[in-house]
């Protein structure tokens, strides 16, 4: 439009711009800052020139109001978003009299990165959780960006789970003691954690005692075994040979137990990390003899002391005294059946078989140390069939006194006497048939226990004129269902 003024034209002012708000930046993250924009200030009040300048102009939003003086047509102002804010979306206002304008800006959780733990060995498995980049989770399918992760600027070591916000990693071996730094990033986006690697400590091994005899306990102490989390763990040795227990990596306390064939001489604990044989340590253990006095040579004994092939056999040894281990080997004539340890004291009990193809003699079971000259024998006797026919004594057998071992047969004896009883009227009334009868004599019969062997019942009779002696022997032996009743004359001649 144009006005004339004193016959001179002159042109309207153009119209003000309309009132609006603009944002720097529509989203950010706590402590981001943004600015805000108002342009079109004249149009909040204009006067008839269309000048109406300076003009107050207000800005605010949840956090935050200020006010300025606009000069010309735009004003602006500058702010920062609280480190308390929680993520949202609040509206920022700009207002200029009675007009006002709105805009939106959302705030985001802040990338953060927290580390379980915060310090620790080499080898030690460390949780890494990001925080603010739930949009950088990517998988096969999706175009989001992949979050990354890195140690001191270099690749994660052995990470697993990286595809997501959590990660765990292995803190390197070699890694000095010193502050290092993880990172995960995605785009423009990143965040940091520091992980204090400790001054590593040299692997220290401590026994509670630096000697015992064979079969003893102690107590290993470790300390500064940084073998790593995981399956990794810590192998104690005997000698380096003989495993004898596991413990935890880094500190441990775990009970041993000395081989009982450990030589009497100097040996070695050795701790090392299963998985790294360089972290280890080790201490002098020395196997003394055996506390418990033995006095007395060596003796072996066998029960029973007779039987047939392929029967069980008890062998006690009492008082080896080996020299450098407890190790007794058994043999049979010579030829060897087994091995066993002895106790504290030199003893020992087991059980051997007799050979299937023992002949019926007299064998020699012997017990000796394999390390010293403690060594016993004992005798066996192989029966193969029925117990041979024997003489019996030319005088009675007196009875002797009752002892353990007669105490013991007993129930083995008495069936024998009735037996004999028996037999014995029997055979007196067949040889009297023909004859008048003389006043009998009293018959006796003796049942004899020995102290080895099985029980022998030998019954006599004492004849009248003319008759003829009888004598009755019955002996049991190892196989309880055979008897052996032997008949003989004064003249010992089998009848």
């Amino acid at each position: 439009m144009t006005t004339f003024a004193g016959g001179v034209a002159v042109a309207d002012p153009p119209p003000p711009e309309p009132f609006k708000l603009e944002l720097s930046i529509t989203q950010g993250t706590p402590e981001t800052s943004f600015t805000a924009t108002a342009t079109g200030v004249r149009e909040c009040s204009l006067t008839p020139s269309g000048r109406n300048l300076p003009q107050q102009v207000t800005f605010g939003w949840s956090f935050e109001r200020k006010t300025v003086t606009a000069e010309s047509d735009i004003a602006e102002v500058t702010f920062t978003v609280p480190g308390y804010a929680t993520p949202d979306t609040y509206q920022v206002t700009a207002s200029c009299a009675s007009t006002e304008r709105t805009a939106t800006f959302t705030v985001s959780e802040k990338p953060s990165l927290l580390l379980s733990p915060e310090q620790g060995s080499p080898g030690t498995r460390v949780a890494a959780t990001a925080k603010g980049f739930d949009s950088c989770v990517g998988s096969a399918r999706s175009l989001s960006p992949t979050l990354s992760w890195q140690w001191d600027g270099g690749p994660l070591p052995n990470p697993t789970g990286a595809a997501g916000l959590t990660v765990t990693f292995e803190v390197p071996i070699d890694a000095k003691a010193d502050t290092h730094t993880v990172t995960a990033s995605c785009g423009d986006r990143s965040a940091q954690a520091p992980f204090t690697v400790d001054q590593t400590a040299k692997p220290a091994l401590t026994l509670d005692k630096n000697e015992g005899p064979r079969g003893s306990q102690l107590t290993a102490t470790g300390t500064g075994f940084a073998c790593g989390d995981g399956d990794d763990s810590v192998q104690l040795r005997w000698d380096a040979n003989t495993l004898l227990s596991d413990g935890p990596s880094g500190t441990f306390s775990v009970p041993l137990k000395v081989p009982a064939d450990a030589s009497i001489s100097q040996h070695t604990v050795v701790a090392s990390c299963r998985n790294h044989a360089d972290i280890t340590d080790s201490r002098p253990f020395t196997v003394t003899k055996d506390t418990v006095a033995v006095t007395g040579p060596a003796a072996v004994t066998l029960q029973p002391a007779s039987g047939h092939p392929g029967d069980p056999v008890r062998v006690t040894g009492e008082r080896f005294t080996c020299n450098n281990s407890r190790t007794v080997e058994l043999s049979w004539d010579g030829q060897p059946l087994s091995s066993l340890s002895t106790d504290a004291s030199g003893r020992f009990d087991t059980s051997i078989t007799v050979p299937a193809d023992a002949p019926a003699v007299s064998h020699t079971v012997r017990a000796s140390c394999s390390a010293g000259s403690s060594a016993a024998t004992a005798g066996f006797t192989v029966i193969t069939g029925p117990i041979p026919r024997t003489t019996p004594p030319t005088v009675p057998i007196t009875p002797p006194p009752q002892t353990s071992s007669t105490a013991n047969a007993g129930w083995l004896i008495l069936p024998l006497i009735i037996g004999a009883v028996i037999v014995a009227v029997l055979a007196y009334r067949y040889t009297h048939k023909p004859r008048p009868k003389p006043k009998p004599d009293v018959s006796r019969v003796y049942a004899a226990a020995r102290a080895t062997g099985f029980p022998v019942v030998t019954m006599r009779e004492t004849p009248a004129n003319g008759e003829i002696t009888h004598v009755l022997r019955l002996q049991a032996h190892a196989d309880l269902g055979t008897q052996t009743i032997s008949e003989v004359d004064d003249d010992h001649t089998t009848q």
